[in-house]
Protein backbone atom coordinates (compact mmCIF):
# COMPACT_ATOMS: atom_id res chain seq x y z
CA UNK A 1 0.00 0.00 0.00
CA UNK A 2 0.75 3.81 -0.25
CA UNK A 3 2.14 5.51 2.71
CA UNK A 4 0.63 8.81 3.15
CA UNK A 5 2.02 11.94 4.98
CA UNK A 6 0.09 12.25 7.98
CA UNK A 7 -0.98 15.63 8.80
CA UNK A 8 -0.15 17.74 12.00
CA UNK A 9 -3.58 18.68 13.07
CA UNK A 10 -7.35 17.79 12.42
CA UNK A 11 -9.93 20.25 12.33
CA UNK A 12 -13.35 18.14 12.44
CA UNK A 13 -16.85 18.93 12.19
CA UNK A 14 -19.23 18.99 14.89
CA UNK A 15 -19.20 14.71 16.27
CA UNK A 16 -19.29 15.66 20.73
CA UNK A 17 -19.40 18.90 22.11
CA UNK A 18 -16.52 17.97 24.18
CA UNK A 19 -14.16 17.17 21.78
CA UNK A 20 -11.68 19.57 20.54
CA UNK A 21 -9.12 19.12 17.49
CA UNK A 22 -6.11 17.00 18.63
CA UNK A 23 -2.49 16.22 16.91
CA UNK A 24 -2.82 13.12 14.49
CA UNK A 25 -0.53 10.36 15.36
CA UNK A 26 1.24 9.04 12.25
CA UNK A 27 -0.55 5.95 11.00
CA UNK A 28 2.71 4.08 12.25
CA UNK A 29 1.70 4.41 15.53
CA UNK A 30 -1.68 4.12 15.08
CA UNK A 31 -2.24 0.36 14.70
CA UNK A 32 -3.45 -1.32 11.59
CA UNK A 33 -5.69 0.75 9.39
CA UNK A 34 -7.53 -2.59 8.55
CA UNK A 35 -9.19 -2.91 11.56
CA UNK A 36 -10.86 0.61 11.32
CA UNK A 37 -14.44 -0.88 9.64
CA UNK A 38 -14.69 -2.64 12.51
CA UNK A 39 -14.09 -0.08 15.02
CA UNK A 40 -16.07 2.70 13.49
CA UNK A 41 -19.49 0.99 11.84
CA UNK A 42 -22.48 0.27 14.03
CA UNK A 43 -22.23 3.04 16.07
CA UNK A 44 -24.11 6.11 16.98
CA UNK A 45 -21.31 8.83 17.65
CA UNK A 46 -17.45 9.26 16.72
CA UNK A 47 -14.94 9.58 19.33
CA UNK A 48 -12.36 11.69 17.84
CA UNK A 49 -9.93 8.63 17.53
CA UNK A 50 -12.00 7.12 15.69
CA UNK A 51 -12.51 9.80 13.21
CA UNK A 52 -9.25 9.80 12.71
CA UNK A 53 -8.81 6.42 11.95
CA UNK A 54 -11.53 6.68 9.71
CA UNK A 55 -10.19 9.75 7.76
CA UNK A 56 -6.63 7.97 7.98
CA UNK A 57 -8.26 4.52 6.36
CA UNK A 58 -10.01 6.96 3.87
CA UNK A 59 -6.86 8.86 2.88
CA UNK A 60 -5.24 5.37 1.99
CA UNK A 61 -7.65 4.40 -0.08
CA UNK A 62 -8.44 8.13 -2.04
CA UNK A 63 -4.56 7.57 -2.46
CA UNK A 64 -4.57 4.23 -3.18
CA UNK A 65 -7.51 4.22 -6.03
CA UNK A 66 -5.38 7.36 -7.73
CA UNK A 67 -8.40 9.42 -7.37
CA UNK A 68 -6.07 12.28 -5.58
CA UNK A 69 -2.05 12.17 -4.60
CA UNK A 70 -0.33 12.46 -1.28
CA UNK A 71 0.50 16.24 -2.27
CA UNK A 72 -3.38 17.34 -2.14
CA UNK A 73 -3.70 16.97 1.81
CA UNK A 74 -0.87 19.32 2.49
CA UNK A 75 -2.89 22.35 2.04
CA UNK A 76 -5.78 22.22 5.08
CA UNK A 77 -7.72 24.55 3.06
CA UNK A 78 -6.98 22.64 -0.58
CA UNK A 79 -10.39 21.28 -1.86
CA UNK A 80 -8.84 17.77 -1.13
CA UNK A 81 -8.56 18.05 2.38
CA UNK A 82 -12.10 19.84 2.88
CA UNK A 83 -13.33 16.92 1.12
CA UNK A 84 -12.20 13.96 3.16
CA UNK A 85 -12.81 15.97 6.44
CA UNK A 86 -16.52 15.99 4.97
CA UNK A 87 -16.97 12.49 4.26
CA UNK A 88 -14.81 11.29 6.98
CA UNK A 89 -17.67 12.52 8.95
CA UNK A 90 -19.97 10.46 7.75
CA UNK A 91 -20.42 6.97 10.19
CA UNK A 92 -23.31 5.23 9.09
CA UNK A 93 -21.32 4.19 6.13
CA UNK A 94 -19.45 0.06 6.13
CA UNK A 95 -16.47 0.20 5.35
CA UNK A 96 -15.72 -3.21 5.22
CA UNK A 97 -18.87 -3.15 2.56
CA UNK A 98 -17.25 -2.66 -1.10
CA UNK A 99 -20.21 -1.30 -2.77
CA UNK A 100 -20.58 1.48 0.29
CA UNK A 101 -16.80 2.21 0.19
CA UNK A 102 -16.95 2.93 -3.67
CA UNK A 103 -20.14 5.23 -3.07
CA UNK A 104 -18.16 7.07 -0.18
CA UNK A 105 -15.46 7.27 -2.42
CA UNK A 106 -17.38 8.66 -5.35
CA UNK A 107 -18.69 10.86 -3.21
CA UNK A 108 -15.33 12.62 -1.95
CA UNK A 109 -14.94 12.82 -5.95
CA UNK A 110 -17.83 15.29 -6.10
CA UNK A 111 -17.23 16.65 -3.14
CA UNK A 112 -13.96 18.14 -4.16
CA UNK A 113 -15.51 19.39 -7.44
CA UNK A 114 -17.97 21.55 -5.18
CA UNK A 115 -15.28 22.40 -3.12
CA UNK A 116 -13.23 23.44 -5.80
CA UNK A 117 -15.77 25.35 -7.61
CA UNK A 118 -17.40 27.34 -5.21
CA UNK A 119 -14.03 28.63 -3.65
CA UNK A 120 -13.77 32.37 -3.32
CA UNK A 121 -17.40 33.41 -2.61
CA UNK A 122 -18.55 31.97 -5.91
CA UNK A 123 -21.86 29.62 -5.34
CA UNK A 124 -23.30 27.45 -7.34
CA UNK A 125 -27.65 28.32 -8.32
CA UNK A 126 -28.82 24.51 -7.56
CA UNK A 127 -26.71 22.85 -5.52
CA UNK A 128 -29.65 20.96 -3.77
CA UNK A 129 -28.88 18.29 -2.22
CA UNK A 130 -25.16 18.36 -2.85
CA UNK A 131 -22.94 17.70 0.39
CA UNK A 132 -25.66 15.87 1.74
CA UNK A 133 -25.05 13.16 4.28
CA UNK A 134 -28.00 11.44 4.44
CA UNK A 135 -28.48 10.98 0.96
CA UNK A 136 -26.75 8.57 -1.71
CA UNK A 137 -24.96 10.84 -4.25
CA UNK A 138 -27.22 9.66 -6.85
CA UNK A 139 -29.99 12.26 -5.52
CA UNK A 140 -27.69 15.36 -5.92
CA UNK A 141 -29.02 17.38 -8.17
CA UNK A 142 -27.02 16.88 -12.00
CA UNK A 143 -25.46 13.56 -11.01
CA UNK A 144 -26.80 10.21 -13.38
CA UNK A 145 -26.14 6.97 -11.93
CA UNK A 146 -26.45 3.59 -13.04
CA UNK A 147 -30.16 1.43 -12.65
CA UNK A 148 -28.48 0.09 -9.39
CA UNK A 149 -27.31 3.54 -8.09
CA UNK A 150 -23.74 2.55 -7.30
CA UNK A 151 -21.93 4.22 -10.13
CA UNK A 152 -22.08 7.81 -11.01
CA UNK A 153 -22.45 7.67 -15.06
CA UNK A 154 -22.66 11.74 -15.38
CA UNK A 155 -22.77 14.68 -14.05
CA UNK A 156 -25.02 17.67 -15.42
CA UNK A 157 -24.17 21.12 -14.55
CA UNK A 158 -25.85 23.02 -16.69
CA UNK A 159 -25.86 27.44 -16.11
CA UNK A 160 -24.67 26.68 -12.62
CA UNK A 161 -21.88 29.40 -11.85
Amino acid sequence: TSASRPIETVNIPPIQESVSPQPVKPASQQGNTANVASQVQGSNTMTLQQYEDRQNFLRAKIITAQISFTYAFDDPNSSQTMALEHISGIKDVALSNQIELDLLLQSYALTTLYFSTTANQREWRNYENWLSLDLNICDWKGIQCDAARQHVTGILLFDNA
